[in-house]
């Protein structure tokens, strides 16, 4: 990925007796104007209200969390349709931000929920990056903004880590962005509608593979001076498809403005020489190509799975929560034309996982979530993330792709298991369809108390093989090296000891086997194993009929 040096002309403002200090980026004549104002802790003393204080030169809870502190109103260095915080701290993860913006300081848009963007964040940034929030009107910019801080309770099931310090801010940064001044979208369908004229015709063997859905080119979009390059450029066949969500405001009415922000922020406030993702939707299903380079093209959005991974961004928040909303059908129909078209290129199965991601060592679903990666962030939201197991269906249907594998699904009546304690669900959804159970292995017959039996309905006498999934979610520990599966089919009973730890986030297979017509052949798990306090998965079983013996 190539990089832009950036001059940065400090300078200094004055705001309510407040001294702030503010960046701005330079290079190139015909760039968005875009500029920082960055506001030590120090600054922000004049309404501390709700058990705040000053410690040390950083704003800190009094008490242990639930306290908060609204800034004074904030004049941005430039009109801006677009405004990006970031913050820094000791635990800086477990603070979240409420943003109003407005034209004049009086008259004021909703406060919006700001939490930590890991879509735009490097692995082992200090510094947090929140989420772009945008002023909804279109061809309309604002100068004020208002920031409330709340130190939230910090999340130690699953995150240790913040349960190291009592969380603290030391600074508060802005990115003000100014993309309003652009052509709106009705405009770019249909600039690109004339630059499709001149393409050349496909081949007839090209019109037998699912076609490319309409899609705004960079040419039509992205027309700076830097949005043409190819120095720096890498490429990697695609084996895994990735959705995302830019948490952004959902009530923009310029989402080519949104587009031009992202791809400002990114390239320039990033440091990344270009947009993270692949390709864009837009809630009324207007797709933008991403990052340049095609499909093919390495991004920036998934750290390590970026290489060999195709990122498709949902403009807008789509959280269980407040501001989030349900993706509109008009989006989701895009998303899977867009989808269905890139695994037919590369042949992806979406019901399957592999290890084929070159810089990640597990395995992971062919299409996911940004959150199956690494299991640190809630992209691309609830609302989004429980559409997958649809948006597999929907691809498979369009694309003509047939699974052969009968499932017995750990949220099913197939599925029973023990009552009693010492059963968990992971965070965000991990899971094959959204949800697991995962217990701890013990190593004493004395101490094993949890069980799971999956009783797949099997619809001819035959020979089956079976695999089973143990899926790649965050706990804070590792997996069994010896889970014990017990199969008892139309031959009798056998075992087979699998270590998860291994093959984690794949599909493992038990063996081959005889079994009877319907739901009497069992597939057990227990917590005994032959270590102890490490995860063992009770999640998805799947079977793929093989042949029917004499």
């Amino acid at each position: 990925m190539r990089t832009f040096t950036r001059s940065l002309a400090a300078l200094l403002i004055m705001l309510a007796a407040t001294v702030l200090s503010a960046a701005a980026y330079q290079p190139a004549a015909d760039r968005a104007p875009m500029e920082d104002l960055i506001i030590p802790a120090a600054d922000l003393t004049a309404d501390i209200e709700k058990g705040t204080t000053i410690i040390g030169g950083a704003l800190a809870p009094e008490l242990a969390s639930g306290a908060s502190f609204t800034t004074e109103v904030i004049e941005a260095p430039i009109p801006f349709n677009a405004v990006v915080p970031h913050w820094t701290g000791d635990n800086a993860e477990t603070i979240s931000l409420q943003v109003r913006t407005g034209p004049d300081g009086a008259t004021w848009g909703d406060w919006l929920a700001v939490h930590a963007n890991h879509d735009w964040m490097e692995p082992g940034e200090t510094e947090i990056v929140g989420e772009m929030v945008l002023v909804p009107q279109a061809g309309v910019t604002h100068r004020f903004v208002q920031v409330q801080v709340l130190f939230n309770s910090p999340e130690t099931e699953f995150f240790p880590e913040n349960s190291v310090s009592t969380p603290s801010l030391s600074r508060l940064r802005l990115t003000f962005i100014d993309t309003h001044d652009g052509p709106t979208a009705d405009e770019l369908l249909d600039l690109q509608s004339e630059i499709d004229k001149d393409a050349p015709l496909l081949l007839p063997e090209a019109l037998t593979n699912y076609p490319k859905p309409f899609v705004v080119s960079r040419a039509a979009w992205c027309q700076h001076a830097d949005c043409n390059y190819s120095d720096g450029l890498e490429f990697h066949p695609v084996s895994h498809l990735i959705v995302h969500h830019t948490v952004s405001n959902n009530a923009s009415a310029d989402w080519p403005a949104v587009v031009r922000a992202i791809w400002n922020f990114h390239t320039y406030s990033r440091g990344w020489g270009d947009i993270g993702y692949n390709y864009l939707v837009d809630p009324n299903g207007v797709l933008y190509e991403g990052h340049n380079g095609g499909e093919d093209v390495v991004g920036v959005h998934a750290s390590g799975a970026n290489t060999g991974s195709m990122a498709l961004a949902l403009l807008g928040t789509f959280t269980a929560y407040s501001p989030g909303i349900r993706p509109p059908d008009a989006m989701l129909n895009s998303a899977v034309e867009l989808l269905a078209w890139a695994a037919d290129r590369r042949d992806i199965n979406v019901f399957d996982a592999s290890d084929a991601l070159p810089d990640i060592a597990w395995g992971l679903p062919h299409l996911m979530g940004h959150r199956d990666v690494y299991g640190t962030t809630e992209c691309p939201g609830d609302q989004a993330h429980l559409l997958i197991p649809w948006l597999r269906e929907q691809i498979a249907g369009r694309i003509g792709l047939v699974d052969p594998f009968l499932y017995a699904d750990d949220q099913t009546t197939a599925f029973t298991k023990s009552a009693g304690a010492n059963w968990f669900v992971p965070p965000y959804l991990c899971g094959f369809n959204n949800h697991a159970w995962y217990t701890w292995s013990v190593d004493s017959p004395a101490s094993s108390a949890n069980w799971g039996e999956w009783r797949p309905n099997i619809p001819a006498t035959g020979r089956y093989r079976i695999d089973v999934y143990a899926p790649y979610c965050r706990t804070g520990r590792g997996e069994t090296g010896s889970a014990t599966y017990t199969i008892s089919h139309a031959g009798g009973a056998g075992t087979r000891t699998i270590n998860l730890q291994a093959n984690i986030g794949l599909w493992t297979t038990l063996g081959e086997y005889n079994l009877s017509q319907g739901n009497g052949n069992v597939i057990r798990l227990t917590d005994l194993t032959g270590d102890s306090g490490l995860g063992v998965w009770f999640d998805a079983v799947r079977l793929l009929p093989l042949s029917t013996p004499p």
